[in-house]
């Protein structure tokens, strides 16, 4: 008598789970997603005014190709640039996602480009607030370049059908193979901006 209330037990809990496990409500298909692969920070005055400027790579996702290459986005083969200005770092990436209807994804972004101007002036200011959120990933590359940072984004690809595709694979394979300079990520700068004895270096990319 005692193993069939037990047998019973199972079985109304293993119904109850089923209904509890209904899936993802709030799950976004990759269809409706702005996947960021690249971004570039600039630290620019306009009017003489400063303020941020962000520029992304962003993934060309199935049908919507077409679409964003005819709402002015500069494209590669398989992303379009996108490209925000605003007072803060988030008004700028507002800026950036308020032209598109898909929701913006940034757990795939594999290296940061900073403008000298930023680097030299807003750093610690950038680090900071991009290391708060959580789709951040805290081992993706970060490079310096002279002038801004768009302008390395701009740029085309040679070898992979992305930008940031080859820069990544350029930055994880060749550095390190040629000792030619540096890998640093997120995690060892922050590291090093908090150290007291430690200077925070960046590798340089130019275009």
């Amino acid at each position: 008598m005692k193993s069939k209330r037990i047998a019973l037990t199972l079985i109304l809990l293993v119904l109850c789970l089923t209904f509890l496990s209904t899936g993802c409500g709030d799950s976004w298909e990759v269809e409706n997603l702005a996947i960021f692969t690249m971004v570039g920070i600039d630290w620019i005055t306009v009017n003489g005014v400063d303020e941020w400027q962000v520029s992304a790579r962003v993934m060309h996702i199935g049908a919507q190709k077409q679409g964003d290459e005819q709402s002015g986005g500069k494209s590669s083969s398989d992303e379009v640039l996108w490209r925000g200005t605003g007072r803060t770092i988030q008004e700028a990436f507002s800026n950036i996602v308020v032209r598109s209807p898909r929701k913006p994804f940034y757990a795939h972004i594999n290296v940061y480009i900073l403008g000298e101007r930023a680097a030299r002036e807003k750093l610690e200011e950038w680090m900071e607030s991009n290391r708060r959120y959580y789709e951040v990933r805290p081992h993706s590359y970060i490079m310096v370049t002279k002038g801004e940072a768009y302008n390395v984004l701009k740029a085309g690809s040679e070898v992979f059908p992305t930008l940031s595709k080859e820069v990544y694979e350029l930055n994880k394979q060749t550095i390190r193979r040629d000792g030619i300079s540096m890998d640093v990520t997120q995690a060892q700068l922050s590291a090093w901006l908090m150290s007291s004895d430690r200077e925070a270096v960046l590798p340089q990319i130019k275009v």
